[in-house]
Parts: C-alpha cells; sequence; structure tokens
C-alpha cells in the first residue's frame, strides 16, 4: 500500500518515465495485492480494498473526460482505442454512453453534420420519460423497501442508470448525425444505428420509404430512400451487422442531404 506507489513515484515519475495519473493503477495494484495477502479476520484491514472503488471511479472520469474533450467523435475514438471485438464494442459503447451524459453538454457537431433527430420530436419524448422517471423511482423503491431495503436500492441504481443511458442516448443523437468524410456517406442514428456508404455506390435518392429498405430512423417514418449499387453494412448498437441494398433514412433537412451529395 506505501513501499509499491512510493517506489514507482521515485523511480518512475519523478524520473519523467511517466505521468503523475498513471500512479492510479499502481495504487489499485498495492490494494488488491494488500486485501489478498491479509487474513481474513483481519476484516477492518481487508476493508482496505473497498478503497479500490473510489479510486476506480476517478480514472474512469479521468479517461472519458480526456476523450470527451478531445477533439472528434467520442464512440468511434473509445472503439479505435479498445478495438472492434464484440466485448470491446459492448464496453465502449457503456464508456461512450457515459461520456456523452456527462461530459458532452458543451460539444457540438462536426462541421457539416446534418441532424437526424429534429424531424422525430425525441428530445421532447426523452425530456417527458426523464420527469415521468423520478416520481416512478420513488414510488418504486418505497414499495420495494417493504420487502427488502438491498432490492429497494438495486431498483432505484438500475433506474439511475437508465437515466443516464437516456441522456447518453440523446446527446449521441444531438452530435452524431449524416455527414460525407473521405468518399464516405457516414450514417450515425446516434450510436443505435450507423452505416458507411461509398458516394459511388449511391445509384439514386428516392421520396419516402420504400418497402424492404433498412430503416435508419429516430421514431416516425423516414423521409427518404437510398438505393446502393452495392450492399452496404449497417451496424446496430450491439456490433451486430446486416448487408441492405436500400437505406430508408430519416433526415431533418432533405435538400440539405441532397446538396451534400451533390445530386
Amino acid at each position: 500500500m506505501v513501499a509499491l506507489p512510493a517506489a514507482y513515484w521515485l523511480l518512475v515519475v519523478r524520473a519523467g518515465a511517466a505521468r503523475p495519473r498513471t500512479l492510479v493503477p499502481v495504487v489499485l495494484a498495492g490494494i488488491a495485492v494488500a486485501a489478498a495477502l491479509l487474513p481474513a479476520e483481519r476484516g477492518l484491514l481487508r476493508g482496505l480494498r473497498f478503497l479500490a472503488i473510489p479510486a476506480e471511479v476517478a480514472l474512469v472520469v479521468a479517461a472519458l473526460r480526456r476523450f470527451s474533450g478531445a477533439r472528434g467523435d467520442l464512440p468511434d475514438r473509445l472503439r479505435a482505442a479498445l478495438g472492434d471485438t464484440l466485448p470491446a464494442r459492448l464496453a465502449a459503447n457503456e464508456l461512450a454512453m457515459l461520456g456523452l451524459a456527462f461530459f458532452s453538454w458543451r460539444s457540438r457537431p462536426e462541421p457539416g453534420t446534418l441532424s437526424v433527430h429534429r424531424r422525430s420530436g425525441w428530445t421532447a419524448v426523452c425530456v417527458a420519460a426523464l420527469f415521468i422517471s423520478l416520481p416512478e423511482t420513488a414510488g418504486l423503491h418505497l414499495l420495494i423497501a417493504r420487502w427488502s431495503t438491498s432490492a429497494a436500492w438495486v431498483a432505484t441504481a438500475l433506474a439511475a442508470y437508465g437515466v443516464v443511458w437516456l441522456l447518453g442516448d440523446l446527446r449521441a443523437l444531438h452530435l452524431r448525425g449524416v455527414s460525407v468524410s473521405e468518399g464516405l456517406l457516414r450514417i450515425r442514428i446516434g450510436v443505435r444505428r450507423e452505416a458507411d456508404v461509398p458516394l459511388w455506390s449511391i445509384a439514386a435518392i428516392e421520396e419516402g420509404a420504400l418497402p424492404g429498405a433498412e430503416r435508419l430512423a429516430v421514431l416516425g417514418a423516414p423521409v427518404l430512400t437510398l438505393r446502393l449499387r452495392e450492399p452496404a453494412y449497417v451496424r446496430s448498437l450491439f456490433g451486430r451487422a446486416r448487408r441492405a441494398s436500400a437505406l430508408a433514412l430519416q433526415i431533418d433537412d432533405p435538400a440539405a442531404f441532397r446538396r451534400l451529395l451533390g445530386l
């Protein structure tokens, strides 16, 4: 608990080989080793392992603030850092939701990004759901507490995390939309659905949602459909990919979308 972090500080951090914030994982490792070595009857001393909780929270918050403050798309940066396997994608999505919910309120969409959420009225739906959830959560907590206090707090914690997800989803829809970059049409319906379509693959744009087209919408009916020369992969929140030859999009400004594609 003392010698390991102190040695790391003196030999590594003070020598300039690492930054001070890298001391946090060393402290966590010291706590883990100390908790494992202490005998079971030393209950108070073994309680040191609980010191890892605030340290881990601080580490996650610091990482999210760093990622959120950098330029570029937060979910994409996290996936690039963690990898593209299913477990890594799930972890990146969870971290992205936390970062978007807590640290993205001053962020703005990348220049040239077209919004996809205003036509659906999802912001109003989200605000209404948040207002409804507050008294509902309190009432449910009091009801469950009559049988089990622990279960009541678990239900309240899950409800609170649901609120965080709702806010993260809302911020993702505000920040992630449709843009063109390096010859690709990048379609981002928040973090719910994603597709990258080469511009040369777009055969035509038709009004409305055509039968059989893959729907990329927040809430309500899409306003136009892209017919593709070659199928594109549409990825869901959890990484599942589907091939589609037509994409039905919900764009807030269809005229600006046509101008963006030069059609």
